[in-house]
């Protein structure tokens, strides 16, 4: 038995008022004084290099310590956009996050049209749109300065002008979310390995041949732009030493945040158009294998949970287990939008009230700088956010990040344990008392250590422990 259309529109309003509660999140945060994602202070350092006309890519292994992980696109455009406005470093933030949020909409945007190419109609297309709004797979990515959004934007557009049989087109939009974020060539690939197996090689070659040309000359604009130093920050800057260990865990939480649309999305790529279905299996297993090779997050997942939104939606669409589709949605939707609504009332007052909340942010971040002192000489700061703050060239950005490159030999951090044996910096600024080293720290339990005896606690402020040379 079919379930009614009652039973669909309940599902349609459940994922358009998650989605809408969502949303009052991410824009109560676009002008946020602080970070919106942990590591948000090092895309932004690089993208304010932009802002002033500075080179973007430097030697990250010479102080300042900053990696500019990603692609050019991501911080040019709006880095770029920002100089253009002569805008300030508090809003060249904001148009970063714009630029962020814009295409995390586009992504709905996208979906919605992909689905309406395929022959659904468009309540069920809507739906897609709207399962992704409402996501909760790494909604940080949505409005903090990350190339996530960008990177799928790019592709599902790539996968949409394919569909229209623009094959070159698809091949340069899949360039363009390639020079957001690395991984952006794996809707090629799957657009590649559609028309190989159909042994369409007029289109392989097209495909092929767009790619590769325009990427390539990409690339020469880099490497004249940058040097080597393009391809040591977001190509070597990659190879970092990991393990699985926290792959589990992830899992765990991107399976309970993506509930059962990760099911739907299996489910409707058994007769999904080919292309989606090679898009959604590239996509998933590199997440899974990358999560092992560069760090485990649930924003690697973001990519195919897009994909199984789209596929979920397909299978409303056509029919098939229709009503195993809406009842495990029903379901999901009823959960996520019951947790939101809690905390509904709380983010409106912030949207709301976002100037007023905005300055008792910045009365914050002045005191604590006041308090830290010491205006003209540099500080080691344990925060990305507040070693971002404090001077325009910090010692160093995200030390967890630079202190995986070294596990690998890309980063030799002797010169600070050095510097802080010797007393170099007046003051060092710490998330958590120096004798507690375990949990999560960014700075190794060598630094921590080499500071007993000669750096003592002055006061804390929140969770910054402020400490000065003896």
């Amino acid at each position: 038995m079919r379930w009614g259309r009652p039973t669909f529109w309940t599902v349609f309003l459940l994922a358009a008022v998650a989605a809408g509660l969502l949303q009052i999140r991410l824009l109560a945060d676009l002008n946020k004084n602080g970070g919106n994602m942990g590591d948000e202070a090092e895309m932004l350092c690089s993208m304010l290099r932009v802002q002033r006309g500075e080179t973007l890519y430097r030697d990250y292994r010479q102080p300042p310590h900053v990696l500019a992980l990603y692609m050019p696109a991501f911080y040019l455009v709006p880095g770029t956009l920002s100089r253009w406005l002569s805008a300030t470093d508090d809003q060249t933030i904001f148009i970063t996050r714009v630029y962020v949020y814009l295409a995390w909409i586009g992504v709905a945007v996208c979906l919605v049209a992909l689905l309406r190419q395929a022959g659904g109609t468009w309540d069920t297309a809507a739906m897609a749109g709207l399962l992704w709004l409402a996501g909760a797979i790494s909604i940080h990515s949505a409005h903090a300065a990350r190339p996530d959004a960008l990177l799928i934007l790019f592709s599902l557009a790539a996968l949409w002008a394919y569909r229209r049989g623009w094959l070159v087109t698809a091949a340069i939009l899949a360039v363009g979310a390639a020079f957001h974020k690395q991984n952006g060539g794996l809707v090629w690939l799957a657009l590649l390995a559609a028309e190989l197996a159909g042994r369409r090689w007029q289109n392989v070659g097209k495909l092929g041949g767009g790619f590769i040309v325009v990427g390539g000359l990409g690339l020469m604009a880099a490497q004249f732009a940058w040097g080597d130093l393009f391809w040591l920050n977001p190509v070597q800057g990659l190879a970092r030493q990991y393990s699985f260990d926290r792959l589990g865990v992830v899992l765990w939480l991107t399976l309970l945040g993506g509930g059962v649309v990760w099911l739907t999305g299996f489910w409707g790529a058994a007769t999904a158009p080919a292309a989606w279905r090679w898009y959604f299996g590239f996509a998933l297993a590199w997440a899974v294998i990358s999560s092992g090779g560069t760090g485990a997050g649930d924003n690697y997942f973001l990519e195919p949970y897009a994909l199984a939104c789209l596929l979920t939606a397909f299978a409303v669409s056509t029919g098939r287990g229709r009503n195993i589709v809406l009842g495990g949605l029903l379901v999901f939707l009823t959960a996520v939008t019951t947790i939101r609504a809690t905390t509904a009332a709380d983010w409106w007052r912030r949207l709301t009230m976002r100037a007023q909340v905005r300055a008792q942010e910045a009365a914050a971040w002045t005191d604590l700088l006041n308090r830290i002192g010491v205006p003209d000489q540099a500080v080691l700061i344990e925060d990305p956010a507040l070693a971002l703050r404090r001077d325009r060239e910090p010692v160093l950005l995200n030390a967890s990040g630079l202190l995986t490159l070294q596990r690998a030999g890309r980063f030799d951090d002797s010169h600070i344990r050095q510097g802080i044996e010797r007393g170099k910096w007046p003051v060092i600024v710490l998330t958590a008392p120096m004798e507690s080293p375990g949990g999560y720290r960014h700075f190794a339990a060598e630094w921590l250590g080499a500071m007993r005896g000669r750096y003592v606690l002055q006061e804390q402020v929140g969770l910054y422990h402020i400490y000065r040379r003896e």
